[in-house]
Parts: C-alpha cells; sequence; structure tokens
C-alpha cells in the first residue's frame, strides 16, 4: 500500500529488502489457474524485492504442495524464522519434496511445526540447523522428529500427548523456557 502512494514512496519501499522479508503462503485450499499464477508471482516479487535479507516466513499447506512453497523452500537458506503449518505432513517430509531442507537452514532461530496427521518415519529435515534455539510443535509426534535438541532454550509444546511432552524435557538438557498449551493426557500412559 504504501508504494502505492506516490512515485517516491514506491522507490523507498522497493529499496527497503526488511519490508518484504516477512511472509504469510497460504495454499491449504484449492486454487483457480488465475489465484495459483497470483500467488506465484507475488511469491517471486517478495523473494526478489528481499533481496539477501533473512526470511521471516509461514507456510499453510494441505494436500500438495504448490509452486510457491518450493520457492520459499529453494530460499531455505535465508530463513530465520519459519512456521510450517500441515494438514498431512507425510507427502512432503522424509524423501518428499521437503527433503532440501536438511542441512540448508544455517540462519534459523525459530521453526513452528503443525500437522494433524503423525509421520510416518522419523525426519532430520531440521536436524543441522546451528541456530536452531526455539521450537514450537503442534499435534506433533516430539519423538518422530530429530532435531538439534541439545541446543534447544526454548520450547512451545501444544496439543500434544503428554508423554511426547516428556520426552522434550528428557532430551533438551538446556531449557530456559517451556510452553505446554493443552496437552493430551492418553489414558494409556506408560
Amino acid at each position: 500500500m504504501l508504494g502505492q502512494v506516490c512515485r517516491a514512496w514506491n522507490e523507498i519501499v522497493i529499496s527497503h529488502p526488511s519490508l518484504w522479508a516477512t511472509f504469510d503462503l497460504n495454499v491449504d485450499f484449492d486454487l483457480d489457474d488465475v489465484s495459483s499464477q497470483t500467488i506465484l508471482s507475488t511469491t517471486e516479487n517478495m523473494l526478489r524485492a528481499s533481496k539477501n535479507h533473512p526470511l521471516d516466513i509461514r507456510i499453510s499447506v494441505s494436500d500438495h504442495l504448490h509452486p510457491a512453497v518450493l520457492l520459499v523452500v529453494a530460499e531455505s537458506q535465508r530463513w530465520i524464522r519459519a512456521r510450517l503449518l500441515f494438514n498431512d505432513p507425510r507427502p512432503f517430509w522424509g524423501n518428499g519434496p521437503l527433503k532440501c531442507l536438511e542441512g540448508n537452514v544455517p540462519l534459523l532461530e525459530y521453526i513452528e511445526i503443525s500437522a494433524s496427521e503423525d509421520l510416518d518415519d522419523d525426519t532430520t529435515l531440521f536436524s543441522v540447523a546451528p541456530r536452531l534455539r526455539h521450537i514450537c510443535m503442534e499435534y506433533l509426534d516430539s519423538t518422530q522428529v530429530l532435531l538439534p535438541w541439545s541446543q534447544i532454550r526454548a520450547l512451545t509444546y501444544k496439543r500434544g500427548l503428554v508423554q511426547e511432552a516428556a520426552y522434550c524435557l528428557r532430551v533438551v538438557k538446556q531449557l530456559q523456557q517451556l510452553d505446554l498449551y493443552k496437552p493430551i493426557i492418553n489414558d494409556l500412559l506408560e
């Protein structure tokens, strides 16, 4: 909007990459061709305008991976904060199209992972993230996500099983902040 005020403001807005480095990519619904192309071109423009600035992104995906998501994933070396929301992560994780994230998130300090379905196998996508210190997990079995637990300082655990939160407490040795929201107590506690 600011860039539409006048030519001078447009030049100012375009010249500040930080204004383009935070965005929400919501493709968890069926799109017609025009909407799909609009999302793709908007994502390309934002990535271009953000230049090499670290990215703060939120990606929400349902059952298919939109090409715009792949553009953002290709820039994972710039991610500083990432929120990844999946209805079902299984088609994308493991050896899926997000495999390229593994070992390719050197700036990542915060990650939120939300999935309404459990993974079939363990995932190592974020196991090498040298600056990762804060994790937020929702509806996800923490025992299936291999993370650099030893360097984690803050953990937010939402709507997960109590025994999975207990696993996190056992493996996170330097925890300074813990937030639990609506933990699920399973009748079959070990």
